[in-house]
This record gives C-alpha cells, structure tokens and sequence, in this order.
C-alpha cells in the first residue's frame, strides 16, 4: 500500500492491430504495451493466452485469476466493430489491470473494485495511441469496493456460494454459469461479498468461455450462453435458477452462509465475514452479533480445519 492509502497497479494492452500500429511493426494479435516499471516482461506468458474474446458469440466480457506467482489479473475484453484492411472480422481488444499479491490483499482480494476503476480502455484508436512507445503508467487504486452489491434470488445466491466455499479445491469440477456476460458478472458481483478472503482468489472466472480452453486457461468458473454436454462442469442455469447438481451444505462454513442467507442476513454476514468464518473454525465469536453468534454451527470436530471452506 502506498502512504495515501492507494495501492498500484499495472496495465496490459492487447489487440490485432495492422503492422504500421504496432510498437514492433508487426501485424496480427500481440500485446501493444504494459506498465514496465511494475510487471515482469515474463508475466505476460501467464496472462496473454487469458485474452481470448469469440466476437461471434459476445462483444463483450470480463474476468479475473491469479498468475503462478500469485498477481492477480483483471481482464476487460472488448469486440472491435471494423474488420481489419483484408476484410477479416473477429477483432478485439484486452486491457488488465495487473496487481501485485500484497497490493491485491490490500483490495481485500476484491477483483470488482478493479472493474470499477475508471481506467479501462475499450475503443482501439486512443489504444493505439497510448501504445505506440510500448510502455503504460501504472494507476492508482483505492481499497473501497463498489457500493451496492447486487441482490439475487435466495437459491440461486445459496447455489453460487457453495460452489465459491469449494473451489480451493483444485479437482472440484468448472461452474458453468448460463446466460450472458453481463448477467454472469452480477452474479458474480452478488456472492463475492459472501466469500472469506482465504478463498477469493481461487474463484477465477470468465464470464463469456465460449469458445475457450478449460484445459489451457482453466477457471473456477465460466459464463456460456447454453449448457454444456460435458459432466465435468455443473452447471447453474441463472435465468431459472435451475441447479443441475444442487449441493447441501458440508463444513462449518457453508452451513453458515445458507442459514444466513435463508434468514436474509447476508448483509451482516458480507459485514462480519472474516469474523464470522473464524468463528466456524473455533475462534472466539463473543464480538459477533447475536444474529449471526445463533446461526454457527456447533463446534468443529477434530480434524475440519483443513475443510472449512471445502472437503479434503
């Protein structure tokens, strides 16, 4: 964190653009620029094969994950209307916003407060133009996260939260959310105040796949305009709600955030989160408030610790 209070991140710039608008004087997709001072020339190994937009299926899209070494990535990807001089559509442009693990923790691993910063670029002509020396500023950020998180219908919230307390777990199957970026985003915006810090950062999303690799650019979970056929993703219908593996609720945790959720607390849980889930692990609860003290669950047995927020 920097002494105001801010912290700093880096920006990535990716399109297909014709050779003559291309710091290397190369045509095709590449990344055009990035904040040099602050991001290794290497992470953009990590993040360039994330810049994948299918124009013919969204214009539009977001995500967000984490890099091996930890930098958290927001991704904004944007169709480009204009062909490219061969007649060629499918064009788009990426911008990310690029934090630095501690600097993300200081967000409170909140990756919507990097979608509401006002620096996203999504026309190409001003890109170029900020481009063409192959560097970018860093921004400032502010920790303050968007106000108003949206609200969603108590099943389908319950449904989005269980999935998020389980995706620590590496081998736990992809969530297939079905309908369009946007509502696959305030879906998302929805549940991530539900979500304790220790497993923000491995509820990666993409909130248009289609298209995509779940293989080579794997995510927690993924936004698809229909429901796929393969059983490896469970899939969550948003428009209907419709559950296609309904879970109950296993840990401490998750019994939790259904019963608060059930009993229209989710906000004083979104306030006491980080206190309230310590509590389920065995920490004191004295402080939290009596709505939420008479919701935790009994004492965990010998041995849940490693499951708080998913099975081992």
């Amino acid at each position: 964190m920097n002494g105001d209070g801010t912290v700093t991140a880096g920006q990535v710039l990716f399109a297909n653009v014709e050779a003559e608008d291309s710091p290397r004087g190369v045509g095709g997709f590449q990344t055009l620029a990035y904040s040099r001072a602050l991001l290794p020339e290497a992470l953009l190994g990590d993040i360039e094969p994330r810049f994948h937009l299918a124009t013919d299926s969204a214009q539009y899209k977001r995500c967000f994950f984490t890099t091996t070494s930890g930098w958290a990535v927001a991704v904004q990807c944007t169709a480009i209307p204009a062909p490219d001089r061969f007649g060629r559509a499918g064009r788009y442009l990426a911008h990310a916003l690029v934090c630095p693990p501690a600097a993300f923790a200081t967000l409170d691993a909140d990756p919507f407060i990097l979608f509401a910063a006002r620096h996203w670029h999504s026309e190409i002509t001003p890109v170029i133009a900020a481009a063409r020396s192959g560097d970018l500023p860093t921004v400032l950020l502010t920790s303050t996260p968007p106000p108003g998180a949206p609200v969603l219908p108590a099943p389908l919230l319950t449904a989005l939260a269980l999935a998020a307390l389980r995706a620590p777990d590496a081998q736990r199957e992809i969530l297939a959310l079905i309908g369009d970026p946007a509502a696959v985003e305030q879906a998302l915006a929805a549940v991530w105040p539900l979500l304790p810090r220790a497993c923000r950062a491995a509820c990666s999303f993409d909130s248009a796949f289609f298209g995509g690799n779940p293989v080579a650019t794997p995510y927690w979970a993924v936004g698809l305009p229909t429901a796929p056929t393969n059983p490896r993703y469970h899939v969550l219908e948003l428009r209907t709600g419709r559950d296609e593996h309904p879970r109950l609720p296993d840990t401490p945790a998750e019994m939790l955030v259904t019963d608060a959720i059930a009993a229209g607390l989710s906000p004083l849980l979104a306030a006491h989160r980080e206190e309230a889930y310590a509590a389920c692990a065995g920490a004191s609860a004295a402080t939290l408030p009596a709505p939420l003290q008479a919701l935790l669950p009994p004492p965990p047995r010998s041995g849940w610790g490693s499951r708080l927020f998913g099975k081992s």
